[in-house]
């Protein structure tokens, strides 16, 4: 099967036009047809953070000093009198002022405008001195009324000698607006701040005497739903989803979709997260999409028995009295979470429909219209504001049939589970993909409402192998932009962010601009990111292109090029210094490719001894606890099915929104009777904060320890760890035995591990 490759367009010998602007935005934007973009930023500083020759434009730093402020309006803010949420505009003022304060290492003041009037009933400006009022809403006025006409979240900033206004097409485009600019000042926000980036997910320059280079840039979204999935949810905590909140709103992402409930299993539910969450989508003005699988969590069994057939875990959708509570029980839910605004009405996952149903109905995906339609027309009274949203998935991916149909309001998300990307969607040499793409025409001529895309690219199956899937990626965005499709998205898990990095940003820019060509995309991206690596970057992200799914029998393939993108990655790390930022990323994603490895390594000891296959599995897993809270490796069932353990989702849960947590190494010890054995016992900073953890052993009888407790200290990914000697007494005992390592932080219980004892 043909896989496609990366573009290979020389990273050091850029065309003119990316090499004319010093930022990954810039760049795109040069490269991009759809855009049209002012120079870079005058003054801003360069990778040794000197300045570069001044232009004319705005002047914002003179000597680490503001040369003006920002200032906003928007008639429908109400935050004044304080409790109320603020306009997403006054939060694109803050924003604009607190990053522009750092870049010139100044304090940079914000003033509301009170209630002006014109065409432009929302927006902001950066202004220098004392620029007359009425000449920035004037300007800002003749930049709406050519929005008035474009896309909603269209943005327009333009900027001459006195000021720098921010238009947009609703108020979070404003927001859009402001970070587009700011990117133009040289910012880059690679990443949701998570923790274990430490100051490495985004870029600020520092250049006191900052000027803005005159011009327009406009930008426009190709897609209306752009979105990201917290889905499973196996590693979120408060902090991390606020993160990633924050980096939507950067990239111009626009929608956040969260389990009501993400298989009933009480691990990742939105309700749960809903208090610190929901403040922080609606100061920067995005949508909240909530729901999932499935009608159960609704109308659970167990509560309406007289719903069900035996052997089902779908409702009769026959019985109309079923179909009406349901509805019922959704409309009481989402009336009391305004919030909401668009509800996912799925059916199970692994759906097992009444056989009178299907009979009725000719197909899943019919009866499902019933249920669907059903939700829609209740919502248009009370809660007109919220959409709906289906999923064509499973046994109901085919379009309906036989008359039946999805209100034209319903928005379908076409979900082809069982794709590869090892080709894109529309290579003829993949009959599978084929056969979605069919579906997928069959959906556009179909529907006559929002159709867009549930996509792949980030499966949990593949665990963290590196799957830098870009060719794919890019080739199947050009074919959902000729169909006309409304959107995309895919998962958001936060453990393995950083090794997925430039997955997550190619996504989002594509869904601004689905006409980008990965080597537009890696062009730009590589020496932004990785300076004077990036010709070695280059090489690596050239390596790690295979579809995951594909590892099996060509494991000695997967090994041969993880190995080489290793050395890529250890020929990147030396050419940064140790310490940066830079640096940072590339030794993590040298643990990555470490763990990668030793998951390959397992699929290369299925034909050895069972000595080998225990050494490979013992080594991915302790890899994986090792490397769990640094940003590569997501502990999940996934992954420990790999190395033989079953793991529960609401430990991890605990585990990933505790702020310490512990291990021991390793997890099976051999201690005969009279011998020894060292256990080596560690604990991990969770949330990059610092912590004293406190450990205790249990012992099996016969057993002695040199020492049975202590404390630990963790900061970041520098663990704490003591190794304890063990000691059996001259009897043999008998099967196998356990100690248990007892792990806490100030007085608070964490967790406790097992290591198995055998003889």
């Amino acid at each position: 099967m043909h896989r496609p490759q990366p573009s290979r367009r020389s990273v050091v010998g850029m065309s003119a036009a990316f090499a004319a602007s010093s930022t990954l935005a810039g760049q795109l934007l040069n490269a991009s047809a759809a855009s049209a973009s002012s120079p870079g930023p005058a003054g801003s500083a360069g990778p040794a953070g000197s300045a570069g020759p001044a232009a004319a434009g705005c002047r914002v730093g003179r000597g680490g000093r503001a040369q003006g402020h920002v200032v906003w309006w928007a008639a429908s803010d109400t935050s004044q009198a304080g409790p109320p949420a603020p306009s997403p505009v006054a939060f694109a003022a803050a924003e604009l002022a607190r990053y522009l304060g750092r870049v010139i290492g100044g304090s940079v003041p914000v003033v509301r405008l009170a209630n002006p009037s014109g065409t432009a009933p929302y927006g902001l400006a950066f202004v220098r001195g004392q620029v007359p009022t009425a000449d920035v809403l004037a300007a800002a006025s003749r930049d709406a009324e050519a929005l008035s006409s474009q896309p909603e979240d269209s943005w327009t900033v333009t900027t001459g000698t006195d000021f720098s206004v921010l238009t947009g097409a609703g108020e979070r485009a404003c927001l859009f607006a402001a970070y587009g600019l700011l990117r133009q000042a040289g910012v880059e926000f690679f990443a949701p701040t998570f923790t274990f980036y430490q100051g490495a997910a985004e870029s600020v320059p520092r250049s006191p005497d900052l000027v803005l280079g005159s011009g327009t840039t406009h930008r426009s979204p190709q897609w209306a739903l752009r979105r990201k999935y917290v889905e499973e949810g196996w590693s979120i905590n408060t902090g991390a989803l606020v993160a990633l909140v924050d980096w939507m709103a950067k990239q111009g992402l626009n929608t956040l979709v969260f389990p009501y409930d993400y298989g009933g299993f009480g691990s990742t539910r939105y309700d749960d997260f809903r208090t610190a969450l929901a403040p922080e989508i609606a100061r920067r003005g995005l949508e909240l999409e909530v729901g999932g699988h499935g009608y159960q969590s609704f109308l659970p069994q167990s509560t309406y028995p007289q719903y069900y057939t035996s052997g089902t875990n779908v409702f009769d959708v026959q019985n109309g009295a079923a179909v009406d509570q349901y509805v019922h029980n959704v409309l009481d839910y989402l009336t009391t979470r305004p919030e909401i605004g668009i509800f996912d009405c799925w059916p199970p996952d692994s759906a097992v429909w009444p056989k009178a149903a299907l009979t009725a109905y000719g197909t899943a995906g019919n009866a499902e219209t019933v249920v669907v339609n059903a939700v829609v027309a209740a919502l248009r009274d009370a809660a007109p504001s919220v959409r709906v949203e289906r999923i064509a998935y499973g046994a109901a991916i085919d379009p309906p049939t036989g008359g039946h149909s999805f209100d034209p309001d319903v928005i379908v998300d076409f979900a082809p589970y069982g794709r590869t990307y090892s080709a894109a969607l529309d290579d003829p040499s993949s009959t599978t993909n084929a056969g979605y793409l069919a579906l997928l025409r069959q959906w556009r001529d179909a529907h006559e409402g929002p159709l867009a895309v549930y996509d792949y690219s980030r499966r949990y199956r593949w665990r963290q192998l590196p799957a830098n899937v870009l060719p794919v990626l890019a080739r199947d965005a050009a074919v959902y932009r000729s169909l006309g499709l409304s959107g995309i998205g895919c998962y958001a898990e936060p453990a393995d962010w950083l090794s997925a990095e430039a997955v997550h940003l190619f996504a989002a820019h594509s869904a601004w601009d689905p006409a980008l060509d990965d080597g537009q995309f890696l062009g730009a991206y590589l020496p932004a990111r990785f300076g004077a690596s990036a010709a070695a970057m280059a090489d690596y992200f050239a390596r790690t292109t295979a579809d995951p799914d594909q590892l099996g029998s060509a494991a000695p393939s997967f090994r041969d090029n993880y190995t080489a993108a290793r050395a890529a990655l250890d020929s990147a790390r030396r050419a940064v210094p140790a310490g940066s930022p830079r640096r940072l990323v590339l030794d993590r994603l040298d643990q990555a490719a470490e763990i990668s490895l030793a998951d390959v390594a397992i699929s290369l000891a299925a034909s050895g001894t069972a000595a080998e296959r225990t050494e490979a599995a013992d080594r991915y897993e302790q890899l994986t606890l090792r490397h769990r809270f640094d940003g590569v490796q997501l502990d999940c069932s996934y992954v420990a099915s790999r190395y033989g353990e079953d793991r529960d989702r609401v430990a991890i849960a605990h585990e990933y929104r505790a702020p310490a947590w512990g291990y021991a190494d390793p997890s099976r010890l051999a201690l005969p009777a009279g011998g020894t054995a060292v256990l080596t016992v560690h604990a991990q900073d969770v949330d990059y904060r610092g912590h004293r953890v406190q450990w205790r052993l249990t012992l099996p009888e016969g057993v002695t320890a040199d020492r049975t407790s202590g404390v630990l200290e963790a900061h970041g990914e520098r663990q704490g760890a003591v190794a304890v000697r063990l000691d059996a007494g001259p009897v043999p005992a008998t099967g196998d035995r356990s100690i248990v390592v007892a792990f806490s932080s100030s007085g608070t219980e964490l967790t406790s591990v097992t290591c198995t004892l055998t003889t």
